[in-house]
């Protein structure tokens, strides 16, 4: 690895740094010198693209504005030592090395984001016609994210799926678009952790999204169980280890969600048009789109929670699909959210929270064994001019609070446009209440 150019990119002088990969290709990255941001790596026809999208923003500031959007400030944080040694400071795909040990006392900050769904197309609206999709938005809403994460130096990122949208396979622009996101958040100088959503299953086969650089590959698994310091824990569950999508179909995972589709929903092989027309509510959520946790993965759950609850720790859960139904929708659900939602009741004092994405208007609801359920609305869906993250603050009394930037959580039902929480305090006796307006709903597009 040589770093062997200086370059001027929208003015700024700049490292160019290349190596080959294990395929032998050539790899670029862009470092800059007056603040150190940059690229991820590129392959070399994607420093052009970088090139153009940083001409373009070069006239924005280093740092974006605080929210358009009546949100309260993330909190000053009072530092500590790092959740990572130097060497440790960018995670590593650990598909080979496996992942790092993340440890410090006191609490600690997680910066959250969902749904992003780019594509350099313009604007349009979703199948129905009713959700308007901002693609090239979501980047700039994932550009700011980043720069509050790194001015606010939140300790890790949960990407939760869902990084590109499907239209990119259609444009062929999948692999481009991977690395203009990833390129965005790889500024982020902290252990990011990607989910798997379906868009992503889409655009690349499973066996390929450790290619194109996404973190979600753990010792060759797709879920995963984290520490975080000494009282916290995360769980990354692979809502789509059972799943039509990504996979061949004589592949034994494909087989398996088959047989449930069949069982439940078997227009989903014979009719072209609405998957869930005349379907009872509760069978609407077996739809392609969608996915199950396999008994494999559940197995590996239960121990999981069962070693978190020895060692006295709060549990987090995350994963692209939502997993309770007053928190999201009936067409957005794992296939069988009963069987893992009855592995955390099983464990009630332990896990706190269960954070998705998926159902683009968001969703919040506790369930009664006391989880509170999160699901964060799609900075793609997101009003021109306001943000859509959040960041977490976990603390050492088991307590965590979600801290939203814009509408990233808003009632449940609504489509997105009901009131929002600008803060969640996620705790067993905490008692959520909507304190953002709700908005007006666009008038409806009518052709003559």
């Amino acid at each position: 690895m040589n770093v062997d150019d200086k370059a001027t990119i929208a003015g700024r002088q700049c490292a160019i740094t290349h190596k080959s990969d294990m395929f032998g290709k050539e790899r670029f990255k862009v470092k800059f010198d007056d603040d150190g941001t940059g690229s991820g790596w590129l392959r070399g026809s994607e420093v052009d693209h970088f090139r153009t999208n940083s001409q373009a923003s070069s006239s924005s500031p280093a740092l974006p504005p605080e929210p358009a959007t009546p949100t309260k400030p993330l909190p000053t944080i009072n530092r500590r030592p790092s959740l990572c040694s130097d060497e440790e400071a960018c995670f590593l795909r650990p598909s080979r090395s496996g992942p790092k040990k993340l440890t410090s006392c006191g609490s600690f900050w997680i910066g959250l984001i969902a749904d992003i769904q780019y594509a350099d197309r313009d604007d349009a609206q979703d199948y129905h016609g009713k959700q308007e999709r901002h693609y090239r938005n979501a980047l700039e809403i994932t550009r700011n994210a980043v720069a509050i994460w790194n001015r606010s130096r939140v300790d890790i990122v949960v990407n939760l799926g869902d990084t590109i949208d499907g239209c990119n396979a259609r444009l062929g622009q999948s692999q481009l678009a991977m690395a203009t996101v990833l390129s965005v958040l790889d500024v982020c100088n902290v252990p990011r952790f990607d989910l798997i959503g379906n868009h992503e299953l889409y655009n690349l086969g499973r066996a390929d999204l450790c290619a194109c650089n996404l973190r979600c590959f753990f010792k060759g698994r797709t879920y995963h169980s984290q520490q975080f310091g000494a009282h916290w824990s995360g769980i990354f569950l692979d809502a789509y280890d059972w799943s039509l999508l990504g996979v061949p179909e004589n592949d034994l995972n494909y087989l398996e969600a088959e047989k449930i589709i069949r069982r439940h929903n078997p227009k989903v092989f014979t009719d072209g048009g609405d998957w869930t027309k005349d379907l009872p509510v509760e069978l609407q959520k077996y739809v392609p789109f969608n996915g199950a946790i396999s008994k494999t993965q559940l197995q590996w759950l239960e121990q999981e929670l069962s070693t978190a609850e020895s060692q006295k720790r709060r549990v987090l859960i995350f994963l692209h699909v939502p997993l309770y139904l007053p928190a999201a929708g009936p067409r957005t659900l794992v296939w069988n959210n009963d069987k893992v939602m009855k592995v955390l009741h099983g464990h009630r004092d332990t896990v706190v929270a269960v954070i998705a994405g998926h159902q683009h208007e968001g969703g919040y609801a506790k369930d009664p064994a006391g989880i509170h359920h999160v699901t964060m609305t799609s900075p793609m869906c997101a009003q021109l001019g306001t943000d859509c993250f959040a960041a977490l603050q976990c603390q050492d009394n088991g307590t965590a609070t979600f801290i939203s930037y814009g509408r990233c959580c808003v009632e449940t039902s609504t489509e997105g446009f009901g009131r929002s929480y600008s803060r969640l305090v996620l705790a067993k006796n905490a008692v959520n209440t909507p304190d953002g307006p709700a908005i007006d709903r666009p008038c409806p597009v009518t052709s003559i």
